[in-house]
């Protein structure tokens, strides 16, 4: 991420959600762009740029080892909210990030103003007095190369408090603590997309249920830890193909993923229970975008879970669609899966800060 120093700073307006007095519910948008990868196979460039990528994965995978820090990967980010900081407000565009904690935004002075490196900030910048005492954020002054690859400004971190650098508080509980919410959930609906960057690419609710989204009735998930949203997934299974180890696999949600994360032997045999093929150029999986296929089902605290083939199965311009499952490495306290938007597709997520549970509601 390159180097970054926090700040105090109160927040004048939040999503809309911080400026009130008493306890509401909020609802607002949530955008959706195409992430790199899917952006560079629409332009015929994803093997030139898979290769670019891997060299960067193996100098990130030594500092991971030398520092016992997950890696994030940045360029796999679709989903963003926009926030304004200060007093006068400013605005910036957000990406949503169940994987981690921190609030962190461009400094003024990021690669020296140009927009094209920091985000969409810089080239706004109007004014930088608003300094008083209240949340606590980042600023950075150099962002990493992966990251500059994006348009958007920086991530709003909704994970707990534990996974936070310097173990500060995340925005969202902040508002819990200050009593500024109705119930201490905040839920996240994504809608079905397509190869196309959307205004409406879903919903942030904050403060209680989507009620228009998400169906009344939620299942609840019990967390094995308060760090990442983590859950304990019993089982999976598609076709004739079925795994249910004795000890199941430990797995977050994770808005940050455009895919869905996983071992590699178990993505291989879900990719071929519904005809999928890797190419190794891409480092993707791919498939014939009409194939009729199996649901893919989850088994989750006795429950199961269908993620039918419109969430799984991703346009990413012409030709074949890419099947929405990649190799997860994981490594120290990391989750074996990453439950990323293709399941957040089928079901909607709501994150009871509370009680430490996940509710999973069908989407409507």
């Amino acid at each position: 991420m390159g180097n970054f120093k926090t700040m105090k700073y109160i927040f004048a307006l939040l999503v809309a959600m911080v400026a009130v007095v008493f306890a509401e519910v909020h609802q607002f948008n949530i955008g959706y762009r195409p992430n790199v990868r899917q952006r560079m196979n629409a332009e015929g460039k994803l093997d030139e740029y898979e290769k670019e990528r891997q060299a960067r994965i193996c100098k990130k995978s030594l500092q991971a080892v030398q520092s016992s820090s997950p890696i994030i990967d940045y360029e796999d980010m679709a989903y963003m909210v926009q926030i304004s900081l200060g007093t006068p407000a400013q605005n910036f565009v957000l990406f949503i990030d169940s994987g981690s904690s921190n609030l962190w935004v461009p400094d003024v002075t990021c690669a020296g103003g140009k927009d094209n490196t920091c985000g969409s900030y810089c080239k706004s910048f109007t004014n930088t007095s608003a300094c008083v005492t209240g949340q606590t954020f980042g600023q950075a002054t150099t962002i990493g190369e992966a990251f500059a690859k994006q348009p958007e400004d920086g991530i709003i971190g909704l994970g707990w408090p534990a996974l936070a650098v310097n173990q500060q508080t995340p925005p969202l509980f902040n508002l819990m603590y200050q009593g500024k919410l109705d119930l201490p959930y905040f839920v996240v609906y994504l809608a079905h997309i397509g190869p196309t960057s959307q205004i409406n690419g879903g919903a942030f609710t904050v403060g209680g249920l989507d009620t228009a989204h998400c169906d009344p009735n939620v299942n609840w998930v019990p967390l094995t830890s308060k760090t990442f949203w983590q859950i304990q997934l019993s089982g999976v299974s598609t076709g004739s193909y079925s795994q249910s180890p004795s000890n199941g696999w430990q797995a977050a949600a994770d808005t940050a993923a455009s895919f869905i994360g996983a071992p590699k032997s178990v993505v291989s045999s879900l990719a071929a229970a519904v005809g999928a093929t890797y190419v190794p150029l891409t480092g993707a999986y791919f498939m014939d975008c009409d194939a009729v296929v199996p649901d893919i089902v989850f088994t989750i605290n006795g429950n199961t879970y269908n993620m039918p083939s419109t969430s799984f199965v991703v346009s990413a311009g012409p030709g074949p669609c890419m099947f929405a499952f990649y190799d997860l490495t994981a490594g120290g306290f990391y989750p074996s899966w990453m439950l990323g938007p293709p399941f957040m597709r089928a079901y909607c997520h709501v994150h009871d800060m509370q009680a430490g549970r996940l509710g999973l509601a069908k989407a409507l």
